[in-house]
């Protein structure tokens, strides 16, 4: 099935903005998603050793209209992530990681190991990747929180696997629908993309790394204590 989305200039000729389409402006274009899938623009003003046409192929893809998650995983996530600390500093959001390799990929403060039944759940329910080479980082952004500019580094990812971003809002006492937008995540060379409520976003860390193709969200100022939950998959080699 095909589906419409929007899409508006933001920032520059080559940055763009998706939303869904009940939540589209009047004045915003309609864009056709194939699958499931929204196609980013890219800008063509950064281009390295390959073509645009490359450079184009290995943009950001985002599925929508994931499944609810469970009352039973949000708790999980709530009272297994802490505020870590990094450089000497309190970091705003809260973390936990889970992998089967006995050893942290990322937050070494909170390692909890194998991921438990309800996650890996969720996981196989909407059709994402999990074995026992599956390293699962979930943020809990609280109080409006966010995280800077960075490129991931891939030391100890599987070559040609992807990165699954899984977002969605655990806002107490605010009911969002799979169309509402709950933050903003942004790529340099690909724009600045709404974060939508029960989505993934998947892009290839190798090439991103290679080009040294950064990414950051924003929160929404207009909710006051907002809260969103980041489930960040990768394979491990």
């Amino acid at each position: 099935m095909s589906h419409r989305v929007c899409v508006r200039g933001g920032g520059g000729a080559n940055s763009f903005f998706f939303a869904s389409p009940q939540s589209c402006p009047p004045e915003i274009v309609g864009k056709k998603i194939e699958n499931g899938f929204v196609p980013l623009p890219v800008s063509k003003n950064r281009l390295t050793m390959d073509s645009y046409q490359t450079h184009k192929a290995n943009r950001p893809q985002t599925r929508f209209e994931l499944t609810q998650p469970s009352s039973e995983l949000i708790k999980l996530i709530k009272s297994e992530t802490i505020h870590p600390q990094k450089m000497g500093r309190t970091v705003k959001r809260k973390v936990v990681e889970y992998n089967c390799k006995g050893s942290a990929y990322y937050w070494k403060d909170n390692y909890k190991g194998k991921p438990p039944p309800c996650l890996i759940a969720y996981l196989v329910e909407n059709d994402i990747k999990w074995d026992e080479n599956t390293s699962i980082l979930i943020n809990h952004y609280v109080n409006n929180s966010a995280i800077g500019k960075h490129c991931d580094s891939t030391k100890g990812l599987q070559l040609d696997s992807l990165v699954h971003s899984i977002s969605f809002s655990s806002y107490k006492g605010f009911k969002f629908s799979t169309n509402e937008e709950i933050g903003r995540i942004g790529f340099t060379d690909y724009g600045n993309i709404p974060i939508m409520n029960r989505s993934v976003m998947s892009w290839n860390p190798h090439y991103h790394h290679a080009h040294q193709i950064q990414h950051w969200t924003s929160a929404l100022k207009k909710y006051y204590m907002f809260e969103r939950i980041n489930i960040t998959v990768r394979q491990l080699v």
